[in-house]
């Protein structure tokens, strides 16, 4: 008999356990935002290990981070943006300059926009050649 209560309360133990978990991964999956690839406007490079990147962004937007992806012959950066969450925003554009530092250094690698590349926001765009914006 007090084996069967042994093992009825690790069933009971572990379904609590599995119910827990599955409500946490719930709660954090539906909380995340999308986020936007946004246009680099404008690049200076401090140093071998750091950038001052601007990016485009929108007047109902906040900033979302950033990636950076490292190849042999480039250096891919891609900033976001998401929905700032205020309905009565009317829009508009302005300019959003962010230090980026570099994991590795540059080496003479040219900084490719990830809003350019397949699958981005901006990709197969007039404004995108070789995967940065252009002037307009």
């Amino acid at each position: 008999m007090a084996r069967r209560v042994v093992q009825w309360s690790a069933i009971v133990v572990l379904c609590l356990v599995l119910v827990a978990c599955a409500g946490e991964t719930a709660k954090s999956t539906s909380t995340s935002e999308p986020r936007l690839a946004e246009p680099i406007v404008g690049l200076e490079v401090v140093d071998e290990s750091h950038l001052l990147v601007t990016h485009r962004m929108g007047d109902c937007q906040i900033p979302a981070g950033h990636t950076v992806n490292y190849e042999p012959d480039s250096v891919t950066v891609t900033m976001f943006s998401k929905d700032a969450g205020d309905p009565g925003c009317l829009g508009g554009f302005g300019e959003v300059p962010t230090k980026v530092s570099l994991d590795e250094p540059l080496n003479g690698r040219r900084v490719v926009d990830g809003a350019c590349l397949e699958g981005q926001q901006l990709a197969g765009s007039s404004d995108c050649v070789n995967g940065f914006p252009q002037p307009s």
